[in-house]
């Protein structure tokens, strides 16, 4: 994305996925089985509680070199898992979850903090079916459904929620900044 005054900072996670699927923030499953892991699981839950400390920790460093109501998470799958807790902990600008941010463990929190969410989400996603969070508004969640199975951004109707959720929440103008360089709009 070529956004005015923003910059990007891309980051994987540390498990590799077998069969060559990428990087997960969590280990969301038996690398050597492929099974799913259990939300009970020990192995899952510190994995997940590691990367989300991780990025609160990167979070709050950098609220020592700008203000974190400039900084937005863009997140896809287990990513967005932890985007989304992160959410529930640290006050930032927003964050961003394509097709992920299981809210089910952070509602409690969520509504607490500032931090507003958005998740792009499909219909035809098993793991997020339409409907199944009620607490969404109270968490500061806004969702949006796209006829579409788990394969997110990639369409024209989510770039256009995206940018639509993201442009009352940007700076769009530094007056003071104009003035010293004779900038005029």
């Amino acid at each position: 994305m070529d956004l005015p005054q923003c910059c990007s900072l891309f980051l994987l996670g540390k498990h590799e996925l077998p069969f060559g699927l990428g990087w997960g923030w969590y280990q969301e499953m038996d690398y050597e089985t492929g099974a799913g892991l259990d939300v009970s699981s020990l192995k899952k839950q510190s994995s997940f509680e590691t990367a989300v400390s991780c990025i609160s920790t990167l979070l709050e460093s950098l609220r020592e070199l700008l203000p974190l109501e400039n900084v937005f998470l863009l997140s896809y799958a287990s990513g967005a898992d932890v985007a989304m807790e992160v959410a529930s902990r640290v006050t930032f600008g927003g964050c961003i979850c394509f097709r992920g941010g299981d809210i089910r463990e952070v509602a409690a929190g969520a509504g607490s903090k500032k931090t507003q969410v958005l998740q792009l989400l499909g219909k035809k996603d098993g793991r997020f079916p339409e409907g199944r969070v009620k607490s969404a508004k109270d968490a500061n969640v806004e969702q949006v459904y796209f006829d579409k199975d788990g394969l997110m951004g990639d369409s024209k109707e989510e770039v256009i929620a995206l940018f639509k959720w993201l442009a009352p929440r940007l700076n769009k103008r530094m007056p003071k900044m104009e003035k010293m360089f004779g900038s005029s709009k």
